[in-house]
């Protein structure tokens, strides 16, 4: 009796730790949520009003402060919060599977000299 104790004992703390490492294996997987990518062309309002579009075939976002900022290509917000853009107009950027931008032609941060004010 004392031996199947033992063994079941052995079988159930193999079982845990195998549990243990699977949820620590998983942990390191990145996120599957949405990443959040900017509009491709358009235009977007700055925090007093003011009108700011995207270079033709760029991608324009808000930054952390509410300002526009803008891209060659399409833009997206990294896990660091920062914005990335492609380089090249009409360029797509996406996050890979280990949360790393990359984007056709390569990326680029965004910035807001890249964006500019319609003429009314």
């Amino acid at each position: 009796m004392k031996n199947l104790k033992k063994s079941l004992a052995r079988v159930i703390w193999f079982y845990l730790a195998a549990l243990i490492v699977i949820i620590l294996l998983t942990s390191l997987i990145p996120d599957a949520k949405a990443q959040e990518v900017g509009q491709q062309g358009g235009c977007l309002k700055n925090r007093i009003g003011q009108d700011f579009c995207a270079p033709p075939g760029g991608g324009i976002m808000l930054d952390w402060m509410g300002q526009p900022v803008c891209g060659r290509g399409q833009c997206l917000r990294d896990k660091l919060n920062r914005i990335v853009c492609s380089s090249q107009p009409n360029g797509y950027a996406t996050l890979n599977s280990m949360g790393i931008p990359v984007c056709t032609g390569g990326c680029e941060f965004a910035s807001s000299s890249l964006c500019e004010q319609p003429h009314y």
